[in-house]
């Protein structure tokens, strides 16, 4: 079952990048895309993509906030389809190995923990609510707050042009 995992991690990253480099690629002038250049990162991502594109693809899921911006960068650069594939596949399998096996050796360690917590300590699934209300509170407040920056920076930029 392992394997499947393995696989699982695999093609949901590999699908997911190919997607956003489709996006670039052919629907350059779609809402989505244009609103996804306009990221702070976007451009960040562009100029290392144009200068390193290999490395770029290659890593490009590894580095924080890139990872969406990143895969629609692809696909307005110049970087062609099977090139993207390739380093995209080898990225993909990389990751899919790397984070899957971390969280197979971990997650023995952490089921035993937490196995043995919840059977001693009722406690502990109290706090394990209140946490996860607290993380999706705190969630809520951000998008918020980005949205209302979002907002006031829509209205600067109409005030500029």
């Amino acid at each position: 079952m392992l394997w499947q995992a393995f696989l699982a991690a695999f093609l949901g990253a590999f699908a997911g990048d190919t997607a956003f480099f489709t996006l670039g690629r052919s629907f350059a002038d779609h809402p989505y895309v244009v609103r996804l250049r306009r990221r702070p990162g976007f451009r960040r991502a562009y100029r290392l993509l144009n200068t390193h594109p290999n490395i770029f693809v290659l890593t490009n899921r590894y580095i924080y906030g890139m990872r969406l911006v990143g895969g629609i960068a692809a696909g307005l650069s110049t970087v062609s389809v099977p090139r993207f594939v390739i380093l995209n596949a080898i990225s993909s399998a990389v990751w899919a190995t790397l984070f899957g096996t971390l969280g197979y050796v971990f997650g023995l360690g952490a089921e035993r923990m937490v196995g043995q917590a919840f059977a001693r300590h009722e406690r502990v699934l109290v706090a394990l609510a209140v946490g996860i209300a607290v993380a999706v509170l705190a969630g809520l407040v951000a998008r918020h707050f980005a949205g209302r920056e979002r907002a006031m920076d829509a209205k600067e930029d109409q005030a500029e042009s």
